[in-house]
């Protein structure tokens, strides 16, 4: 009789079990689910096939010890027998199991929120806790369930269900209505994404635009005011060509050995003093020199307990003269030194 090709599994082999409470879930998991992947190749055909399989991975710490008491026991019978995989996986769960692993999901149930977590997310958590709590009949918990529900959902979703007038009974209804209201919400999210994006986007270009529009608008009207303004450039002609340059203005600025224009202008004024064309009053060399002539034979200054001391020294030949030189020296002095000159004056003319 031929026998049936085995064929490979693709499960992984369990991980090395210690004993611990919090790896204990996992490890029954994963070898009952490679046992379930190879049941068709015969490999698994008894449950004592199973329990050794089982016990070939409890290798360290207290699932080390749990092995070696088992297999102690077994040992000493007439006939060893390793008894059913059912019995062996209640063995398991007294040794190894939470006592607390209830009434900590309990907790965590009553205590679990959506928050950010969209609603599949949401119940992968909690339907994990539900039966890790031992709330796997949801016939026999509906009300109980629901009631965490309200309070678990966010609240848009619980106030659309109850808006609707129509609310569900069972937990398995308040599930699939949840799942069908958030998947709308998140569609309504992403549409409302794109259109800010979109706007976004279209602002950008019509600022961009008018931005552009504005400098080149600007760039061309500075062009045009450049286009327009006119700036006189010097220009100095080779030496002794005897030429000027022309401004915009009319005015002449005159090249090398040329007259400026404000030579011009000082041949038309007349001095008052002379009476000669060229300069004034004030410019008059004769005038100048009168007026040194008049000033020099009469003054001298000295400084005494620093103070400026005018003294009147030489021999005068009228009271006209005298009067003409005092005015004049007058004229060259501040406020403080015209008095003290007047006080000089008065010593003199008293002595």
């Amino acid at each position: 009789m031929a026998t049936a090709a085995r064929t490979k599994s693709f499960v992984s082999k369990p991980d090395d079990y210690d004993g611990s409470f919090e790896h204990y879930k996992r490890f029954l998991n994963q070898i009952s689910l490679y046992i379930l992947a190879n049941t068709d190749n015969g490999w698994f055909a008894t449950d004592t096939a199973k329990v050794q399989f089982a016990l070939s991975y409890m290798k360290t710490d207290y699932a080390a010890e749990f092995a070696k008491n088992f297999l102690d026991k077994v040992l000493k019978m007439r006939n060893p027998d390793f008894g059913t995989w059912a019995d062996f996986k209640t063995a398991m769960d007294a040794a190894f199991l939470d006592p607390n692993t209830a009434k900590n999901a309990q907790w965590k149930l009553h205590e679990c929120r959506q928050g950010n977590k969209t609603a599949a997310e949401f119940f992968t958590e909690f339907d994990l806790l539900r039966r890790a709590a031992g709330y796997d009949d949801t016939t026999h918990h509906n009300a109980y369930l629901i009631q965490l529900l309200e309070q678990a959902l966010n609240r848009s979703i619980v106030k659309t269900i109850i808006g609707t007038g129509d609310i569900p009974d069972t937990y398995e209804k308040w599930r699939a209505r949840t799942l069908t209201i958030d998947a709308g919400q998140q569609r309504i999210r992403e549409l409302n994404a794109q259109s800010n994006r979109g706007a976004s986007s279209s602002h950008e270009r019509t600022s961009t635009g008018t931005t552009s529009s504005k400098t080149h608008a600007r760039s061309k009207k500075n062009r045009k005011g450049k286009q327009r303004m006119f700036i006189p450039t010097p220009h100095n002609p080779p030496s002794g060509s005897g030429g000027g340059h022309q401004s915009g203005k009319g005015q002449t600025y005159g090249g090398s050995g040329q007259p400026m224009e404000i030579d011009r202008q000082k041949s038309k004024v007349t001095c008052y003093f002379c009476n000669k064309p060229g300069h004034t009053k004030s410019e008059c060399r004769a005038y100048k020199r009168q007026q040194s002539a008049q000033a020099q034979p009469v003054r001298s200054q000295q400084r005494t307990d620093g103070l400026a001391v005018v003294r009147y020294t030489g021999q005068q030949s009228g009271s006209s003269n005298q009067t003409q030189n005092i005015r004049a020296l007058i004229g060259n002095m501040s406020m403080e030194q015209r008095q003290e000159a007047i006080d000089e004056l008065a010593k003199g003319l008293d002595a």
